[in-house]
């Protein structure tokens, strides 16, 4: 069996022609569509759309500041997107240190940890679906040195792991999962129809798999 393929993508990358992408052998995406509490990336809109409109499997993230209020980013997230339809992938919460955002660096374990579930428990009770949680497995990435230093918290595995793991044959498991679900291998891709760069990802299990994990009351 083969795993689906996926791009996760942002205004870095353009316009994107997705039948292209389609045809290359793509079938899911994972879409930027805000940061922190303000800003929405400036190429959300035509993305949530165009991929819809050629046949991708889409889900939306948001890319966490825990330095502003978790609850008050998780609104603004859920309110940007307007709505998942029922065949759209989770909302899934970016959860990465920036060297840019020295406040976030500066919180103690107990606040990342705190702050990253408040956002993902208002994620998932504004927008009725169970988010995913977007984690870096290298590097000083933040899970190993500022949530799960010794234990994972034991609401870890209410949530989807969308782990970046590479370069590995398999995707690396984060302590507090027993497995994974979406799996980013490289963050170097180069895409039919996108001009640069861009992150690839696999779905543990066949597109098939993931069209009927999707369907109502599943």
């Amino acid at each position: 069996m083969t795993n689906a393929k996926g791009i996760d993508v942002s205004h870095h990358q353009g316009r994107i022609d997705w039948e292209a992408v389609g045809a290359a052998g793509y079938s899911f995406t994972f879409i930027k569509a805000t940061e922190n509490a303000s800003y929405t990336d400036s190429r959300f809109a035509a993305n949530w759309q165009d991929a819809k409109a050629a046949g991708f499997v889409r889900g939306a993230y948001h890319y966490f500041h825990p330095s502003t209020d978790p609850a008050r980013q998780a609104a603004f997230f859920v309110n940007t997107v307007g709505g998942w339809d029922p065949t759209d992938i989770s909302p899934a919460l970016d959860v990465e240190i920036s060297d840019q955002d020295a406040a976030s660096l500066a919180l103690s374990s107990t606040e990342w940890t705190d702050r990253t579930s408040t956002c993902l428990s208002e994620i998932a009770r504004l927008s009725g679906r169970v988010p995913s949680i977007y984690l870096t497995a290298w590097g000083s990435d933040v899970w190993k040195t500022k949530i799960a230093q010794t234990t994972a918290p034991s609401w870890a595995n209410n949530y989807l792991l969308w782990v970046s793991s590479f370069p590995a044959a398999q995707p690396e498991i984060l302590k507090g999962w027993s497995t994974w679900t979406f799996w980013q291998f490289d963050t170097k891709g180069k895409v039919n129809g996108i001009d640069g760069q861009v992150d690839l990802d696999q779905f543990n299990g066949t597109l098939e798999v993931l069209l009927e994990w999707l369907k109502p009351g599943q």
